[in-house]
């Protein structure tokens, strides 16, 4: 279920996506790109809140990472499937030799048709015909989700990953140089629900697939996010 977020809580997560603009303010107008992540929906602000946390935690975990294609002097975050992706801003990440690009919201062509997920893993350079991607230029992709994680929005990132054709052996841990996950921003008060979280992460454990309810600032889920980005590539 979808829990607004009290004005305490959007002041959080634009501290974390500020402690990650600041980072680049010598590139990067932070107050101006604030403002434009205010008078988004709060929904939208967890999106920005979840590209700058996870780029926060991919530091911690060893990755080196790069802004890209700064706008006009500010980091335009695309928290909508419009708009050419050329004209947002996104994120080079290197380890160990491999080089990954974290964009948002871009078209992939899937087995079934066009889906856009949140948080796009691409190799670099992919975009092709009208600015998207096909299923086998992405490494895999995040989805953001502001709410407390349900059976039917679990279900959901199961079907995305068959759509995605993550559901496959070619999505073991040993093939990918990236997870697909999923992120809620409530921790499950439902123990039946907190059993699937768990039973989907153990049968997972040899694929490049997670679930992580409970991403939001100050949250212990931070360090077992860290922790598991650690195992890649």
């Amino acid at each position: 279920m979808v829990i607004p977020m009290s004005n305490q809580h959007i002041n959080q997560m634009l501290n974390i996506i500020q402690q990650f603009l600041d980072k680049y303010r010598n590139t990067i107008n932070v107050i101006g790109t604030l403002g434009r992540i205010r008078s988004r929906p709060q929904s939208a602000v967890y999106e920005c809140y979840s590209l700058s946390e996870l780029t926060l935690q991919l530091k911690g975990a060893g990755w080196k990472v790069i802004v890209q294609n700064i706008q006009n002097g500010e980091f335009r975050f695309k928290t909508s499937p419009s708009g050419d992706p050329n004209n947002f801003s996104f994120i080079v990440i290197d380890r160990n030799d491999v080089v990954l690009e974290v964009r948002q919201q871009v078209k992939i062509f899937g087995r079934w048709g066009i889906y856009t997920p949140d948080i796009c893993i691409t190799y670099p350079n992919a975009l092709v015909f009208r600015n998207s991607l096909d299923d086998e230029s992405l490494e895999n992709f995040i989805e953001c989700k502001h709410m407390e994680p349900y059976p039917m929005s679990c279900a959901f990132f199961v079907g995305v990953l068959y759509v995605l054709n993550r559901w496959n052996r070619a999505n073991l841990k040993a093939n990918r140089s990236f997870p697909a996950m999923i992120f809620y921003s409530n921790f499950s008060r439902s123990n039946n629900v907190r059993n699937i979280i768990t039973r989907f992460n153990n049968n997972m454990n040899t694929y490049a697939n997670a679930i992580f309810d409970g991403i939001a600032p100050n949250s212990p889920r931070l360090a077992d996010l860290r922790n598991y980005l650690q195992n890649y590539p």
